[in-house]
């Protein structure tokens, strides 16, 4: 996906690119609601973020942990 976006393409006669940044979170068992889900891929995008451009993260208990240590 990150390679396909960041593919060049025409709007109008104008050129232009995006550069973008995934967060991945899967559910956890039954006990997963979606809130938890959002949150959890919301945690690993910020994670990509860090990370610079172009990049994506999935969301683990260890990146859990160092966000609540922050």
């Amino acid at each position: 996906m990150i390679e396909r976006l960041g593919r060049p393409t025409f709007v109008g006669r104008q050129q232009v690119a995006i550069s973008s940044s995934i967060g991945i979170a899967f559910a956890e068992g039954n006990g997963s609601t979606s809130e938890q889900i959002l949150r959890n891929a919301d945690l690993a995008l910020y994670a990509a973020k860090k990370q610079g451009r172009n990049c994506w993260c999935v969301f683990d208990r260890e990146l859990e942990a160092s966000c609540e240590a922050a």
